[in-house]
C-alpha cells in the first residue's frame, strides 16, 4: 500500500526522521519496501503565474507565454491548449531536471523558450498528459514545486492477515502505538460514533422514503449500508484530492467516484456509487446470481455469472458484482444528479471464489478477500455523504438505509501479563502490556486474580483470537528485535517415529543423479489438464476422472494436481533445449491420484528426462547420441545407491516409443517406468528430431524395497576361469531369459554371466540373432581343472538347445 506521508501526518502527529518511522514500522510487520520523496528527481522546477499569452507569429500551434516566477519573468513556447493569464503553473527552468531528463533552451520560430512549463505526467504528481498542470489557487508563486508539495510516499507491505492496515487510518493506529504519536483532531472526529450518522440536509426527506434494502443471503452479505444524495453535479475533483489519490497509487475519475476510492483509501471500507436514476426500482435486493445471469462490468466485459456469486441488484437485475466491481450499465456520469452511496461487507471467501473464477481483480476484491471489519460501513458511507455534498453539491437525504443481519458480539480474550513474557522470552511490566493494548484500540480492562480482559476491535476480528496473538501485538509494539538471545531449556522434544522424515533418503538420491551428470529442477505441483491427460506413464493415467482437479484455479494452466513428473520435466526441457543441445533434468516430488476415500493418494516420485549427445561437446570424436540404455543405466545407478536390484520387463504406454520401453520391477512388483518419448508426442512438444529419454520411479516404493542391511559375501582367493560363447536363437528370445537359464544350468561353479554382443546378419539366418556371453566359473575352495569347467560349459549349452533351441555359433 502506498501512504502518503502529508496524509497520515492529518490522521497522527508524528514528527519522527523518515528512516526512523521506516525502521520501526518495518520491525512491527509492516514492511515499508520504498520511500519515494516527491520531487527528489527534480532540479530547478518552481511555482510560477502566466502573466502574457499570446499566439507565436510564425507557428500556429504555439504559445508564448510571459511567466512570473514572484521576482522575475521569462519566456516559455509551449503548445498546451488548456492555459489561460492568471495560471498557476510548474515551470522547469533552463538546465533544470526532470524524471525524463535534462530541460534546456530552445529557439522556436526565432522565440527562446527559457525552459518550459509542464504537465502533472511530466512531474509524476497526476496523471495527466493532455495540458499543463494548473495549481488550485492560493498558491505562492516562486517558491519550489518541491517545498509546496512536501510529500513523501511509504510504499508498504502488507501481509494477508493485516487488511486493517489497508487503510490510512490502520497506518495511523500502528504509528499512535509504535511512539506513543497523538491523534489530530480529523482522526478523533473519524474515531467518534457520530462520525457514523447522516443528519441529513435541511428540508431533505428521509432515506426511507427514497430507498430500502433487503439482503437474501446473510451469510454472503453481513451487512449493506447506503445514502442517498441529490443535485449534485459531476466534474474534477479538486487537485488535492487527485494528487492524494495519485500517490497513493488510484487514477482519479471525477468527483463523486474519486469520494468512494479516497474513503476506501482512508477507512479501509470499499464503497460504490450508483447513478440512482439509472436504478430500476427503490429497492436494492442483494442475492445470490441466477444461473446463467449475466453482467457488464466497468471494465467493459460482459461476466457469465455462477449461482455462488453474491450480487446486487435493484430487484429486478444484477448491477453491481459484489465487492469486486460495479455495473456499466449504472455506473456514474457527467449527466448524473442523483447517486447511491453504498457500502457492505461481503464474505472473504466468497470474494476469493469469485474473484479467481473470473479472473477479475480489483482494489476492493483485495481487500474483501482479506476481511474488511463489517462496523466501517455506517462510518464510511457517512464520510462519503460529507465529502460529495462538500465536492459535488446537492442534498443529502436524513439516516441511512442499514440492513446488518450479520452482527455477532465482538470477541473477548482474557489473559495473565506472565502468559505474555513466557510466550515472547523477556519481561515486560502490566503497565506496558495494558498502554500497548489501549493504543491498539483493544480497550484493556482489569479481571480476576490480577489477569487483564481486552475486547477484540472489530478491525482485528479476523486474526486475534487468543493469548498468543496479543503476545505477538505487545512484541511487536515492543520490537522484537529488543528480544535477548538466551540457549534453549528444557527437556529436548522427543525423536520422531519416522527418523528425518526421509531426507537422508532423498538426499541420497539427488547426490546419485546428480553425480550422473543430472540437474535438479522444482516445477509446479499444478499443471494443465490436457498435458496431464496427453502425457501418461502410469497405468490409470489416461483416465480423467483420476485426476484431482482444484476448485478455483487461478489459471486453466495450473488446475490439476499432476499424477506424473514427466510433463513437468518435459516442459521445463524445452526452453533449455533452445540454449543448449544436452539436457540432463531430474525432479523428486509429490503426485497425488484420486483414491476410492476422500484423501487423496499422495506418493513421492523420482523422474527423469535426458536428450541430446552421450557427452559434451569436444574436439575428439562424438560417443553418439544418449539411448535407452543411457536412461537405464542412470536408474540403474539410483537403485544401486539404496542395494535394490531390480529387473526390467518390456511394456507399452501410450506416450511411450513401442520396444523402447520397461516397466521396472523388483520381486514383480513394479517401481516404474523407463523408456523414449514416443515421436508423435515429441512433435507435439516441439521436441522431436533426437531421442528424448525418460523415466519415472514410485520413490516411496524404492525405499519400501531397498535392502535393509548391507551383506558382503567373502571374495574367493582362487583363479576364475573364463570362457566365451555365442548363442544363435530367435528374434524373439530375450537376453535376460538366456541369462537365468545359463546361470540355472552352470549350478553353483558359476560365478557370473555377461552379455557382451549382438550380432545380427552375415552368417546368422534372418529372424535368428547371436547374442555372445562371456561365463566366469569360479569355486571358492578349490582351483577348478578344465575337465570341471568343460562339464559345466556342456550342461549349458544342453540347456539352451533343449530350451531355446539355441546353437553355438560357429560350429
Amino acid at each position: 500500500m502506498k501512504v502518503p506521508l502529508s496524509w497520515l501526518r492529518e490522521l497522527v502527529e508524528i514528527e519522527v526522521p523518515l528512516p526512523a518511522l521506516r525502521q520501526r514500522l518495518t520491525m512491527a510487520g509492516l514492511e515499508v519496501e520504498d520511500v519515494h520523496e516527491v520531487g527528489n528527481d527534480w532540479r530547478d522546477v518552481t511555482v510560477g503565474r502566466i502573466v502574457e499569452l499570446e499566439a507565436h507569429q510564425r507557428r500556429e500551434s504555439l504559445n508564448v507565454a510571459r511567466v512570473d516566477l514572484g521576482g522575475s519573468t521569462v519566456t516559455v513556447v509551449t503548445g498546451a491548449p488548456n492555459l489561460k493569464v492568471g495560471d498557476v503553473v510548474p515551470y522547469v527552468a533552463a538546465g533544470g531536471r526532470l524524471p525524463s531528463g535534462e530541460v534546456g533552451r530552445r529557439d522556436l520560430g526565432g522565440i527562446t523558450s527559457e525552459g518550459m512549463v509542464c504537465s502533472g505526467d511530466e512531474l509524476n504528481i497526476s496523471p495527466d498528459k493532455d495540458g499543463i498542470y494548473v495549481f488550485e489557487a492560493g498558491v505562492r508563486v516562486g517558491q519550489p514545486v518541491e517545498a509546496f508539495l512536501n510529500e513523501a510516499i511509504l510504499d508498504i507491505y502488507i501481509t494477508a492477515n493485516r487488511p486493517d492496515c489497508m487503510s490510512m487510518m490502520g497506518i495511523a493506529r500502528e504509528v499512535h502505538a509504535l511512539f506513543g504519536a497523538p491523534y489530530t483532531p480529523a482522526m478523533l472526529r473519524l474515531l467518534d460514533p457520530a462520525a457514523a450518522r447522516v443528519e441529513g440536509s435541511p428540508g431533505a426527506p428521509a432515506i426511507d422514503e427514497l430507498l430500502s434494502v433487503r439482503i437474501d443471503d446473510a451469510e454472503g452479505c453481513p451487512r449493506f449500508t447506503a445514502s442517498v444524495v441529490r443535485g449534485i453535479h459531476t466534474g474534477p475533483s479538486p487537485r488535492w484530492m487527485e494528487r492524494r489519490l495519485h500517490f497513493a497509487g488510484v487514477r482519479p475519475i471525477s468527483n463523486v467516484v474519486d469520494v468512494t476510492n479516497y474513503v476506501m483509501l482512508e477507512v479501509g471500507q470499499p464503497l460504490h456509487a450508483f447513478d440512482r436514476a439509472r436504478l430500476g426500482s427503490r429497492t436494492i435486493v442483494v442475492r445470490r446470481a441466477l444461473p446463467g445471469e449475466r453482467l457488464r462490468t466497468l471494465d467493459g466485459e460482459e461476466r457469465v455469472l455462477e449461482p455462488r456469486m453474491m450480487v446486487v441488484t435493484d430487484g429486478q437485475r444484477a448491477r453491481s458484482l459484489a465487492g469486486i466491481m460495479g455495473g456499466e450499465d449504472s455506473e456514474i456520469a457527467d449527466s448524473t444528479r442523483e447517486v447511491v452511496l453504498e457500502g457492505a461487507s461481503w464474505d472473504r471467501a466468497s470474494i476469493r471464489r469469485t474473484s479467481a473464477a473470473l479472473n477479475l481483480s480489483s482494489e476492493a476484491s483485495r481487500r474483501f478477500g482479506r476481511g474488511v471489519d463489517p462496523d466501517l460501513t455506517a462510518l464510511a458511507v457517512a464520510r462519503a455523504t460529507r465529502l460529495t455534498l462538500e465536492l459535488a453539491g446537492g442534498e443529502a437525504a436524513a439516516g441511512l438505509a442499514d440492513e446488518y443481519p450479520g452482527a455477532k458480539p465482538p470477541g473477548r480474550i482474557e489473559f495473565h501479563p506472565r502468559q505474555i513474557d513466557a510466550l515472547l522470552g523477556m519481561q515486560f511490566s502490566a503497565e506496558q502490556v495494558v498502554q500497548t493494548m489501549d493504543y491498539l484500540g483493544f480497550q484493556p480492562e482489569a479481571a480476576s486474580d490480577g489477569a487483564l480482559g481486552v475486547t477484540v476491535p472489530g478491525w482485528r476480528r479476523f486474526d486475534v483470537e487468543g493469548p498468543a496473538d496479543l503476545a505477538e501485538e505487545v512484541g511487536r509494539i515492543a520490537g522484537f528485535d529488543l528480544v535477548p538471545s538466551t540457549m534453549p531449556k528444557g527437556a529436548l522434544p522427543t525423536p520422531r517415529l519416522d527418523g528425518d522424515g526421509g531426507f537422508a533418503d532423498e538426499l541420497r538420491a539427488r547426490r546419485t543423479l546428480a553425480a550422473a551428470g543430472l540437474q535438479e529442477v522444482i516445477t509446479y505441483s499444478l499443471v494443465d489438464p490436457g498435458m496431464a491427460a496427453d502425457l501418461s506413464v502410469g497405468r490409470d493415467d489416461a483416465d480423467p476422472q483420476a485426476l484431482l482437479r482444484v476448485e478455483n484455479p487461478h489459471s486453466i494452466e495450473h488446475s490439476v494436481l499432476r499424477r506424473s513428473l514427466i510433463g513437468s520435466l518435459l516442459y521445463a526441457m524445452r526452453p533449455n533445449l533452445r540454449q543448449r543441445d544436452r539436457v540432463l533434468l531430474y525432479e523428486l516430488a509429490r503426485t497425488w491420484r484420486a483414491s476410492a476415500d476422500q484423501s487423496p493418494d499422495e506418493r513421492r516420485h523420482v523422474g527423469i528426462v535426458m536428450v541430446g549427445p552421450r557427452a559434451p561437446r569436444h574436439w575428439s570424436e562424438s560417443d553418439g547420441t544418449l539411448d535407452f540404455f543411457d536412461v537405464k543405466g542412470v536408474v540403474d545407478a539410483l537403485l544401486a545407491a539404496f542395494r535394490i536390484s531390480a529387473s526390467y520387463a518390456e511394456s507399452r504406454h501410450p506416450s511411450l516409443h513401442p520396444g523402447r520401453t520397461a516397466d521396472v520391477r523388483v520381486d514383480g512388483e513394479r517401481l516404474g517406468v523407463v523408456g523414449q518419448l514416443h515421436p508423435a508426442v515429441a512433435e507435439r512438444l516441439d521436441v522431436g528430431g533426437v531421442p528424448v529419454l525418460v523415466a519415472e520411479l514410485d520413490f516411496d516404493r524404492v525405499i519400501e524395497a531397498r535392502e535393509p542391511l548391507l551383506t558382503v559375501d567373502t571374495p574367493s582367493r582362487f583363479p576364475p576361469a573364463d570362457r566365451d560363447v555365442s548363442f544363435v536363437v530367435d528374434e524373439a528370445t530375450r537376453h535376460d531369459e538366456l541369462e537365468r537359464a545359463i546361470l540355472e544350468a552352470a549350478g553353483g561353479l558359476l560365478e557370473d554371466a555377461q552379455l557382451f554382443d549382438v550380432f545380427r546378419g552375415g552368417m546368422v539366418p534372418a529372424g535368428r540373432k547371436s547374442l555372445a556371453f562371456s561365463l566366469r566359473y569360479r569355486a571358492s575352495d578349490r582351483t577348478l581343472d578344465d575337465d570341471e569347467v568343460t562339464a559345466a560349459h556342456a550342461r549349458v549349452e544342453q540347456a539352451l538347445q533343449r530350451r531355446f533351441g539355441a546353437e553355438v555359433r560357429g560350429r
